[in-house]
Formats: C-alpha cells, structure tokens, sequence
C-alpha cells in the first residue's frame, strides 16, 4: 500500500465521510469490468446503510482490503443486516458483509482518456463483440499489460 499504511487510509476514509465529504480515489482491479475499469477514478459519498438499494455500488472495507462492488442482495442474520455484493465481472458474490464495513456509495465515475489510441481501438472492438467473451479476453489483456509496465 505504499508509505500509508491501511489503518491510516480507514481513518482518512472515515473521517472524510464523517465530515459529509466526498472522497475521490483510482481504481485497481478488473472485478467491476466493464462499469469501472482499473484505473479509473471513483467518487464516493456517506450514505446511511438504510439508504443503500440493490444495484447501488458501495465502498467498503473487507479485512485489510477495499473493494468497490454491486450490492446484489440484502439479509439478516440474528436481526444484523448483511449486505451480498458482486463485482459485474465476476461469476460469484463475496462473502457478506456487515453495515459497519460499509464506507459510502460510490457516486461518480471518471473514466480513463477515452481519446488514446488503445481505448478507441478497445471501444470500437467492444462495439462489435457479439458475446462476453471479448470482455474477458480484454481484461486478461489489461492486467497482462498493467504487470509489464507496473502503470495504472
């Protein structure tokens, strides 16, 4: 995680998010593919667990790890609610999580330059893909290229 340490990154997180603020951050990672690309930068907003509806993208932290996934389902177990999400870009749900590892709601999106060479070359094959397995292929490119040049 570099010089800041997970622990100082929460409380950053948190404190931002008491404050009412909003916190930007980029994205690592291929799970929500193609709704956030790694490499993009997400918004995030507070929002009361009550709030968060299926479909929302929460912001949340899972051990020392922090993830950016759909919420795909809600339950309760002993009257404690518990949040089911999904990366869109993966073929099975996360273990549940509870509302007190919930940061906020991701809000806003900022995509990576959509103008460079490569992305209009990957926007025009991703129009004329017919099946998913273009988006896997793309994203297993990605990382290929993401771990030679060790970039964003």
């Amino acid at each position: 995680m570099g010089a800041m340490g997970q622990s100082s990154l929460l409380e950053l997180f948190q404190e931002s998010l008491r404050r009412g603020g909003v916190f930007r951050l980029r994205v690592l990672g291929s799970s929500m593919f193609p709704s956030i690309r790694s490499g993009d930068v997400i918004s995030v907003k507070p929002i009361e667990p009550e709030a968060i509806s299926i479909g929302d993208v929460i912001f949340y932290q899972n051990a020392d790890r922090f993830f950016a996934h759909r919420l795909v389902g809600k339950n309760r177990v002993n009257g404690d609610p518990l949040f089911i999400t999904r990366g869109d870009h993966l073929p099975f749900c996360e273990p549940p999580i509870s509302t007190s590892q919930v940061l906020g709601k991701v809000v806003m999106i900022q995509k990576q330059d959509m103008e460079s060479c490569p992305r209009k070359l990957a926007n025009y094959l991703i129009a004329r893909a017919s099946s998913s397995w273009f988006f896997r292929l793309w994203s297993i490119i990605d990382r290929f290229k993401r771990d030679l040049t060790g970039k964003i």
